[in-house]
């Protein structure tokens, strides 16, 4: 019993400290992330999902399993995206002008959308996102 509360005491010991390296590598918790810019076929997905993608994502899905043995098949997701980038490819200019303008709105808002509301947006600057982590933490 003694050697055990021994081995406890020394873990507690050695990994309860900062490290001696000059920088501690061991972030517990990484709440504050940069914001990385979605690609062109992400930002296109986002937009028309529900518009246009969503009905030939899921027939061309579906076709596709049909056709190609279990064991051979990609996910679902991994052939919505390859096909998501087929199509925004074959778009035309408008529609990829709009995909850009959008993906630098998002890119320059610095904003984090946690869930959306219908009517309202429900969108939080980081440094409040962050506050608000911090305070969960205390």
């Amino acid at each position: 019993m003694l050697l055990y509360l021994q081995r406890v005491y020394w873990w507690f010991h050695n990994h309860s400290r900062s490290s001696s390296g000059g920088t501690d590598a061991r972030n517990t918790l990484k709440l504050s992330t940069k914001l990385c810019v979605l690609q062109p076929f992400q930002a296109y997905s986002k937009l028309y999902y529900d518009t246009k993608l969503k009905d030939i994502v899921d027939t061309r899905f579906s076709e596709y399993t049909e056709t190609v043995p279990i064991h051979e098949q990609m996910t679902r997701f991994v052939s919505g995206a390859a096909l998501t980038k087929r199509l925004y490819k074959a778009e035309t200019e408008e529609v990829k002008k709009k995909v850009e303008v959008f993906r630098a709105k998002l890119a320059s808002s610095g904003t984090i959308k946690l869930e959306e509301e219908e009517g309202e947006d429900s969108a939080m600057d980081i440094a409040a996102l962050d506050k608000r982590n911090r305070q969960m933490q205390a």
